[in-house]
């Protein structure tokens, strides 16, 4: 897996907004150690802890599996303060039986920090990988790409409160995303299950919403840009023949359990066609 191209969405825990889909330099990889970095230079809570998190061998949790790769280690502790940053990510290939993916993939970068009465996270999606070169960009006809996305949504109830007081759900779902390659045009769906993350003391609730997405802005392939919602998407072909498709995206809507608040929502994902 490449790391030409990488998308990173923020989304701040204790916030009630999410940051637009940013491109840079976000995920990187070494062979020689087997370390990735995330660099969390534009992190609300985590850049001013450190603006880089490295992961190696060492790091790897046993909750790793066939679909995913995670690593997770504990940060220097500030007075009464502890904290901890994790990172999730989508395994390549044929191993993975969900969908075996060889050229996109994604994940999320997980801070955490508490004490006493007192805890904040700062939960980020991406996407990365291998683009497919300006020369092999299709040029006629058509492709669906379908895949899977995940992501996390936050509702603060007091947006003046940086205490935590607020609530969650966790993202998974299906990408489902057209490409005219001839108009450089795109719509589809996002097919979201919001799975709400509580203490233990109420049963979690599941949701189901449809998210749609179209081209918007400047029509490109490389990269795609549009809409998911009432929010942003910006996404990248991959492969040497455009056979895959990464995304990112944020958007605030209504919260599904209580339709007069609203939640900020962020997610990732990756499909192939």
């Amino acid at each position: 897996m490449g790391t030409t191209l990488k998308f990173a969405l923020i989304i701040p825990r204790v916030k009630t907004s999410v940051a637009d889909p940013v491109i840079g330099q976000t995920l990187s990889y070494v062979d020689a150690t087997q370390r990735y970095t995330f660099n969390a230079s534009s992190a609300p809570l985590y850049s001013d802890v450190d603006p880089s998190s490295s992961f190696g061998p060492a790091d790897i949790s046993s909750d790793s599996d066939n679909h995913y790769l995670i690593y997770s280690h504990s940060c220097p502790t500030f007075g009464k303060m502890s904290s901890s940053t994790s990172l999730r990510i989508f395994r390549a290939g044929n191993v993975n039986d969900l969908l075996a993916l060889n050229f996109a993939s994604f994940g999320i970068f997980t801070y955490g920090a508490g004490g006493i009465g007192f805890s904040v996270s700062d939960v980020r999606p991406f996407t990365f990988g291998v683009p497919t070169s300006a020369a092999a960009l299709p040029s006629t006809g058509s492709a669906t790409y379908n895949g899977i996305v995940i992501g996390s949504a936050a509702i603060n109830e007091n947006p003046s409160d940086t205490s935590g007081n607020f609530h969650y759900y966790d993202i998974a779902g299906s990408l489902h995303l057209t490409v005219n390659f001839a108009s450089k045009a795109f719509t589809g769906t996002l097919e979201a299950k919001l799975t709400s993350v509580g203490d233990g003391s109420t049963p979690a609730k599941t949701y189901n919403v449809t998210i749609p997405v179209t081209q918007s802005g400047a029509a490109t392939l490389a990269p795609l840009n549009g809409s998911a919602g009432a929010g942003r998407l910006t996404g990248f072909l991959a492969g040497s023949a455009a056979e895959e498709a990464g995304i990112s995206f944020s958007l605030v809507m209504p919260d599904p359990a209580d339709p007069t608040k609203t939640i900020s929502l962020a997610g990732a994902g990756a499909g192939k066609r």
